[in-house]
């Protein structure tokens, strides 16, 4: 084998360790801890069910807004209750109070 060969075969290894850590810090930061995302809690405290949210502003949005707060920066202030200021996921939960079905507005 050439030496260029071997460089592009070095070079493609390292790509793939890059990725794998990648993929597995990921996994590590979405499972890390047990107790339910701080955005589900946040839906309660404002009367909202999931499948309420999900009513109102559909289910990508919901299913982003749980991405979002998995690998958000601040979900261990939240997860101690203490709400970050500007937390990603305000504009969702916001517009699925808004538009929420009728049975969850007496709730709030």
């Amino acid at each position: 084998m050439d030496t260029v060969g071997v460089l592009i075969g070095m070079a493609w290894l390292a790509i793939g360790a890059v990725m794998l850590a990648g993929t597995v810090g990921a996994f590590r930061k979405a499972w890390s801890s047990g107790a339910p995302l701080p955005l589900f809690r946040e839906l309660a405290r404002r009367g909202l069910t999931p499948e309420r949210a999900e009513d109102a502003v559909g289910m990508t949005q919901l299913a982003c807004a749980m991405r979002r707060c998995t690998f958000c920066a601040a979900r261990q202030q939240c997860e101690r209750g203490v709400a970050p200021v500007d937390c990603p996921n305000e504009d969702l939960l916001r517009r699925a109070a808004l538009f929420a079905p009728a049975s969850a507005a007496g709730k709030s």
